[in-house]
C-alpha cells in the first residue's frame, strides 16, 4: 500500500493514462505541414520510440531497489537484451502497417471499431487464458466485454449512431460515407458496371474487416512477451529491447516496402518537421507503453491492456476540439454517450478481474 494511494489505484491511473498518450500519439502525423507517406511516419515513429526507451535505463538502479511488490520495480540494475523484445516491437510495428492497409480499404471510423473490439478480447483472452489472470464471474465478464465492444463501436461509428439515433439534417456538410475512400458518386455508375463495382466493393471490405482484425490480433498482443522473460528483463528492463526492435523491424518494413512495391528511394519524402513529429509520436506513444507496463504489474493484462483501447476516447477528443473533424452536434453527442458506455465497461471489467 502506497501512503497516498493504494498500488491497484495507481495501476488504473497508469493504465488510463497510457490511453490518453495512445489516443494522442497519431495527432503528430496531422501537424506535418503537408502529408506525410505512411510507412515513413511509421520509421520516424520507431526511432522515437529507440529513443525514448534508453532514457530509461539511467532509472533502472533506482527503480531495481524497491519492494518486490512495487508495481515501478525494475528486474535488475542494468538491463540486457531479450530477443523477446523484438518480438514485441514487431507485434507493433505490424498492427500500425496494418491499421494504414485498413483506414485504406475501410475507412478509419469501421476500422478503429473492429480493431479496438478484437484488441479487446484479444488482450482480455491472453491474460485469463494464458497470463494466469482470473474473473470473479464469467457472466459479469461477458458483460462487461460486450459494453466496451458497444462503446468502441458507439464512439468509431458517432456519425451514423447520431444519425439514427439523434437524427440529423442532411446537408450540412458534416457527413461521413461508411467508405470515404471512395469518392465516385454511385450515380455515376452505369448500369451494366453494377456487378463489377459491387465486387469490387464487396473485396475491399473483406480485406480491410481481415487487416482491421490483424491490427487488433498483433496489438492486444503486444506485451505479452514480456511476461515470459526472465526477472531481470521484465518491467522496465524491458523497454530498451523493444526500442531496439521497433527501429529493427520498421526498417525492414521500410526497405521491403519502397524497395519492392514503390521501387523508389524514400529520401526525397523525408522532411525536417515530418522527422521531429515522427519522433514525438513515438516518445508519446512509447510514454503510453511504459504506463501500460507499471499496470500491467498491478492489475494484470486481461485489466489493464483492454483499458488501454479507451484510446480511442481520447483520439476522438482530438478529433473534436483541436482538429475539428467532428461538428454536428449530434454526432458529438453520440461520441460522448458511447464514452459514458466506454468508460462504464472498463469500471465493470476492474472490480471483476483480477491479476
Amino acid at each position: 500500500m502506497s501512503t497516498i494511494m493504494s498500488a491497484t489505484t495507481q495501476a488504473f491511473l497508469l493504465a488510463t493514462l497510457s490511453a490518453f498518450f495512445n489516443g494522442s500519439f497519431a495527432a503528430c502525423a496531422k501537424l506535418t505541414k503537408s502529408p506525410i507517406d505512411p510507412i515513413l511516419f511509421t520509421f520516424y515513429n520507431s526511432i522515437g520510440v529507440l529513443f525514448s526507451s534508453f532514457l530509461v535505463t539511467p532509472l533502472l538502479p533506482f527503480l531495481s531497489e524497491l519492494p518486490d511488490d512495487s508495481i515501478y520495480r525494475a528486474g535488475a540494475a542494468n538491463w540486457t537484451f531479450t530477443y523477446l523484445g523484438v518480438i514485441a516491437a514487431s507485434l507493433y510495428i505490424a498492427a500500425a502497417v496494418l491499421s494504414f492497409a485498413t483506414v485504406k480499404f475501410i475507412g478509419l471510423g469501421i476500422g478503429q471499431g473492429v480493431w479496438g473490439g478484437a484488441a479487446i478480447l484479444v488482450s482480455f483472452l491472453w491474460g485469463v487464458l494464458v497470463l494466469g489472470d482470473t474473473v470473479d464471474s464469467p457472466g459479469i465478464a461477458a458483460l462487461s466485454l460486450a459494453t466496451l465492444l458497444l462503446g468502441i463501436a458507439g464512439i468509431a461509428l458517432n456519425d451514423v449512431v447520431g444519425d439514427r439515433i439523434f437524427g440529423t439534417k442532411r446537408g450540412s456538410g458534416d457527413e461521413m460515407m461508411p467508405f470515404d475512400n471512395k469518392k465516385q458518386d454511385p450515380s455515376d455508375i452505369e448500369l451494366n458496371e453494377s456487378d463489377v463495382v459491387d465486387e469490387s466493393t464487396s473485396n475491399y471490405f473483406t480485406l480491410g474487416i481481415l487487416c482491421a482484425l490483424g491490427v487488433g490480433l498483433f496489438g492486444g498482443s503486444i506485451l505479452v512477451p514480456m511476461s515470459f522473460v526472465d526477472v531481470n528483463n521484465s518491467g522496465l528492463d524491458f523497454v530498451p529491447s523493444f526500442g531496439i526492435g521497433c527501429i529493427f523491424a520498421s526498417t525492414i518494413v521500410m526497405i521491403g516496402y519502397y524497395g519492392f512495391f514503390q521501387r523508389m528511394s524514400p529520401l526525397g519524402l523525408m522532411t525536417l518537421d515530418g522527422f521531429l513529429l515522427g519522433a514525438l509520436s513515438g516518445i508519446i506513444w512509447n510514454a503510453g507503453n511504459i504506463c501500460s507496463i507499471f499496470a500491467i504489474t498491478g492489475i494484470g493484462y486481461a485489466t489493464a491492456y483492454p483499458i488501454l483501447q479507451c484510446a480511442l476516447f481520447f483520439a476522438g477528443l482530438w478529433g473534436i476540439f483541436v482538429f475539428k473533424e467532428v461538428t454536428d452536434k449530434n454526432h458529438i453527442l453520440a461520441f460522448f454517450c458511447s464514452a459514458f458506455v466506454l468508460f462504464g465497461g472498463a469500471v465493470l471489467l476492474s472490480i471483476n478481474t483480477n491479476a
